[in-house]
Protein backbone atom coordinates (compact mmCIF):
# COMPACT_ATOMS: atom_id res chain seq x y z
CA UNK A 1 0.00 0.00 0.00
CA UNK A 2 2.92 2.44 0.75
CA UNK A 3 4.69 1.14 -2.16
CA UNK A 4 1.19 2.33 -4.36
CA UNK A 5 1.19 5.82 -3.14
CA UNK A 6 4.45 6.46 -3.47
CA UNK A 7 4.32 5.93 -6.60
CA UNK A 8 1.43 7.74 -7.80
CA UNK A 9 3.16 10.81 -5.72
CA UNK A 10 5.84 10.69 -8.08
CA UNK A 11 3.74 10.52 -10.94
CA UNK A 12 1.94 13.70 -10.41
CA UNK A 13 5.02 15.28 -10.01
CA UNK A 14 6.23 14.57 -13.36
CA UNK A 15 2.77 15.95 -15.10
CA UNK A 16 3.33 19.10 -12.92
CA UNK A 17 6.86 19.84 -13.89
CA UNK A 18 5.45 18.87 -17.46
CA UNK A 19 2.96 21.41 -17.57
CA UNK A 20 5.47 24.15 -15.97
CA UNK A 21 7.62 23.63 -19.15
CA UNK A 22 5.54 24.31 -21.88
CA UNK A 23 4.62 27.68 -22.93
CA UNK A 24 1.63 29.94 -22.74
CA UNK A 25 -0.27 31.17 -26.01
CA UNK A 26 -0.50 34.84 -24.23
CA UNK A 27 3.20 35.35 -22.52
CA UNK A 28 3.61 38.65 -24.61
CA UNK A 29 0.98 40.70 -23.27
CA UNK A 30 -2.69 41.30 -24.60
CA UNK A 31 -2.97 42.00 -28.89
CA UNK A 32 -4.28 45.58 -29.36
CA UNK A 33 -8.13 45.86 -31.03
CA UNK A 34 -8.30 46.19 -34.82
CA UNK A 35 -9.21 49.48 -35.49
CA UNK A 36 -12.97 50.25 -36.42
CA UNK A 37 -13.96 51.01 -39.94
CA UNK A 38 -14.62 53.84 -42.07
CA UNK A 39 -18.19 54.78 -41.78
CA UNK A 40 -19.70 54.61 -45.29
CA UNK A 41 -21.38 57.90 -46.58
CA UNK A 42 -24.81 58.23 -47.27
CA UNK A 43 -25.69 56.97 -50.59
CA UNK A 44 -27.00 60.20 -52.85
CA UNK A 45 -30.27 61.45 -52.96
CA UNK A 46 -31.81 61.61 -56.62
CA UNK A 47 -34.42 63.63 -57.23
CA UNK A 48 -37.01 64.69 -60.52
CA UNK A 49 -36.61 68.22 -61.64
CA UNK A 50 -38.90 68.54 -64.65
CA UNK A 51 -37.45 70.25 -67.69
CA UNK A 52 -38.62 71.04 -71.31
CA UNK A 53 -36.73 69.99 -74.38
CA UNK A 54 -36.76 70.48 -78.13
CA UNK A 55 -37.70 67.64 -79.67
CA UNK A 56 -38.06 67.27 -83.89
CA UNK A 57 -40.45 65.09 -86.25
CA UNK A 58 -40.59 64.45 -89.50
CA UNK A 59 -43.25 65.60 -91.66
CA UNK A 60 -43.93 65.72 -95.38
CA UNK A 61 -45.24 69.10 -96.48
CA UNK A 62 -46.21 69.94 -99.54
CA UNK A 63 -45.45 72.57 -102.05
CA UNK A 64 -46.01 73.86 -105.62
CA UNK A 65 -43.34 74.05 -108.41
CA UNK A 66 -43.01 75.50 -111.93
CA UNK A 67 -41.54 73.21 -114.17
CA UNK A 68 -41.81 72.58 -118.00
CA UNK A 69 -42.70 69.98 -119.90
CA UNK A 70 -42.48 68.79 -123.56
CA UNK A 71 -46.18 68.06 -124.37
CA UNK A 72 -47.55 66.41 -127.68
CA UNK A 73 -50.46 67.88 -129.68
CA UNK A 74 -52.08 66.16 -132.50
CA UNK A 75 -53.75 67.95 -135.66
CA UNK A 76 -55.45 65.71 -138.74
CA UNK A 77 -53.49 66.24 -142.15
CA UNK A 78 -55.32 65.28 -145.32
CA UNK A 79 -52.79 63.46 -148.04
CA UNK A 80 -53.41 61.43 -150.84
CA UNK A 81 -52.59 58.11 -151.14
CA UNK A 82 -52.02 55.46 -153.63
CA UNK A 83 -53.67 51.50 -153.40
CA UNK A 84 -54.00 48.78 -155.62
CA UNK A 85 -57.43 47.71 -156.59
CA UNK A 86 -57.73 43.77 -157.93
CA UNK A 87 -60.82 43.50 -160.10
CA UNK A 88 -62.52 40.47 -161.98
CA UNK A 89 -61.97 41.20 -165.62
CA UNK A 90 -63.93 38.49 -168.15
CA UNK A 91 -62.47 37.15 -170.65
CA UNK A 92 -64.12 35.18 -173.64
CA UNK A 93 -62.58 32.31 -174.93
CA UNK A 94 -63.58 29.24 -177.30
CA UNK A 95 -63.00 25.84 -175.94
CA UNK A 96 -63.21 22.34 -177.78
CA UNK A 97 -64.94 19.77 -175.99
CA UNK A 98 -66.36 16.09 -176.83
CA UNK A 99 -70.25 16.44 -176.78
CA UNK A 100 -71.91 12.61 -176.48
CA UNK A 101 -74.50 11.72 -179.44
CA UNK A 102 -76.83 9.19 -179.72
CA UNK A 103 -76.59 7.62 -182.87
CA UNK A 104 -79.93 5.41 -183.95
CA UNK A 105 -79.53 1.97 -186.43
CA UNK A 106 -82.00 -0.82 -187.00
CA UNK A 107 -80.85 -4.80 -186.51
CA UNK A 108 -82.91 -7.65 -186.59
CA UNK A 109 -83.23 -10.12 -183.88
CA UNK A 110 -84.54 -13.30 -183.45
CA UNK A 111 -87.12 -13.35 -180.42
CA UNK A 112 -88.50 -16.21 -178.33
CA UNK A 113 -91.98 -16.14 -177.73
CA UNK A 114 -95.11 -18.32 -177.12
CA UNK A 115 -98.11 -18.74 -179.56
CA UNK A 116 -101.02 -20.69 -178.95
CA UNK A 117 -102.71 -23.02 -181.08
CA UNK A 118 -106.47 -24.12 -181.11
CA UNK A 119 -106.32 -27.85 -181.75
CA UNK A 120 -109.50 -30.10 -182.18
CA UNK A 121 -109.95 -33.16 -180.89
CA UNK A 122 -112.45 -35.67 -179.90
CA UNK A 123 -113.21 -37.02 -176.41
CA UNK A 124 -114.40 -40.42 -175.30
CA UNK A 125 -117.97 -39.37 -176.08
CA UNK A 126 -116.83 -39.28 -179.56
CA UNK A 127 -117.72 -34.99 -178.87
CA UNK A 128 -115.72 -32.74 -180.42
CA UNK A 129 -113.51 -30.61 -178.35
CA UNK A 130 -111.69 -27.64 -178.83
CA UNK A 131 -108.34 -27.18 -177.15
CA UNK A 132 -105.74 -24.29 -176.51
CA UNK A 133 -102.16 -25.54 -176.74
CA UNK A 134 -98.99 -22.93 -176.00
CA UNK A 135 -96.68 -23.50 -178.44
CA UNK A 136 -93.17 -21.76 -178.20
CA UNK A 137 -92.57 -20.37 -181.35
CA UNK A 138 -89.02 -17.90 -183.09
CA UNK A 139 -90.01 -14.74 -184.86
CA UNK A 140 -87.61 -11.96 -186.67
CA UNK A 141 -87.85 -8.49 -184.92
CA UNK A 142 -86.41 -5.47 -186.26
CA UNK A 143 -85.19 -3.29 -183.52
CA UNK A 144 -84.18 0.16 -183.00
CA UNK A 145 -81.04 1.07 -181.08
CA UNK A 146 -79.05 3.98 -180.32
CA UNK A 147 -74.62 3.95 -180.22
CA UNK A 148 -73.26 7.03 -178.47
CA UNK A 149 -70.78 8.72 -180.36
CA UNK A 150 -68.06 11.67 -179.00
CA UNK A 151 -68.93 14.65 -181.29
CA UNK A 152 -65.69 17.68 -181.00
CA UNK A 153 -67.27 20.68 -180.75
CA UNK A 154 -65.67 24.17 -180.38
CA UNK A 155 -68.20 26.14 -177.57
CA UNK A 156 -67.45 29.84 -176.34
CA UNK A 157 -67.02 29.87 -172.34
CA UNK A 158 -65.86 32.98 -170.43
CA UNK A 159 -62.87 33.37 -168.11
CA UNK A 160 -62.22 36.00 -165.36
CA UNK A 161 -58.20 37.59 -165.23
CA UNK A 162 -56.95 39.60 -162.55
CA UNK A 163 -56.51 43.08 -163.16
CA UNK A 164 -55.10 45.26 -160.64
CA UNK A 165 -56.02 49.01 -160.74
CA UNK A 166 -54.28 51.85 -158.97
CA UNK A 167 -56.84 54.46 -157.81
CA UNK A 168 -56.01 57.42 -155.29
CA UNK A 169 -57.93 57.84 -152.26
CA UNK A 170 -57.42 60.98 -149.43
CA UNK A 171 -56.57 59.48 -146.18
CA UNK A 172 -56.25 62.05 -142.71
CA UNK A 173 -53.06 61.47 -140.88
CA UNK A 174 -52.61 62.42 -137.62
CA UNK A 175 -49.08 64.50 -137.22
CA UNK A 176 -47.74 65.17 -133.81
CA UNK A 177 -45.70 68.32 -132.79
CA UNK A 178 -44.18 68.84 -129.63
CA UNK A 179 -44.22 72.07 -127.89
CA UNK A 180 -43.60 73.31 -124.74
CA UNK A 181 -45.78 73.56 -121.92
CA UNK A 182 -45.64 75.21 -118.54
CA UNK A 183 -47.33 73.55 -115.70
CA UNK A 184 -47.75 73.58 -111.59
CA UNK A 185 -47.05 70.11 -110.02
CA UNK A 186 -47.09 69.34 -106.22
CA UNK A 187 -43.90 67.86 -104.85
CA UNK A 188 -43.28 66.83 -101.22
CA UNK A 189 -40.45 67.31 -99.01
CA UNK A 190 -39.48 65.63 -95.28
CA UNK A 191 -38.83 68.65 -92.50
CA UNK A 192 -37.98 68.33 -89.21
CA UNK A 193 -40.69 70.18 -87.23
CA UNK A 194 -39.32 71.16 -83.76
CA UNK A 195 -42.21 70.68 -80.81
CA UNK A 196 -42.01 70.92 -76.67
CA UNK A 197 -41.81 68.15 -74.29
CA UNK A 198 -41.84 67.96 -70.68
CA UNK A 199 -40.02 65.40 -69.17
CA UNK A 200 -38.33 64.72 -66.10
CA UNK A 201 -34.92 64.72 -65.53
CA UNK A 202 -33.23 63.06 -62.26
CA UNK A 203 -30.62 65.30 -60.52
CA UNK A 204 -28.19 63.77 -57.42
CA UNK A 205 -28.06 65.98 -54.82
CA UNK A 206 -24.81 65.63 -53.62
CA UNK A 207 -24.49 65.41 -49.64
CA UNK A 208 -22.67 68.37 -47.95
CA UNK A 209 -18.86 67.18 -46.52
CA UNK A 210 -19.11 66.72 -42.54
CA UNK A 211 -17.37 69.33 -40.35
CA UNK A 212 -13.83 69.00 -39.72
CA UNK A 213 -12.19 69.06 -36.38
CA UNK A 214 -9.69 71.52 -35.66
CA UNK A 215 -6.73 70.20 -34.38
CA UNK A 216 -4.95 71.53 -31.12
CA UNK A 217 -2.13 73.07 -32.76
CA UNK A 218 -4.55 75.13 -34.57
CA UNK A 219 -6.20 75.73 -31.43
Amino acid sequence: MKHFLSLLATASIGILSVQAEEPRPCDKGVCPAPPAPCPLPPPPKITYVEKTITMYRPELKPHDVKDTVDQLYLHPETCKEKYLVPELVPVPQTKKVCIPKLVPHQVEREVCYNRTVAETVIDCNGCPRTLLKIVPDVKKVVQTIFDVEMIEQEVPITTYGLKVEEKERAVAHLIGEVKPMDIIRRSYSLELVPYQVKVKVPVCETPAPPPRELDSQSR
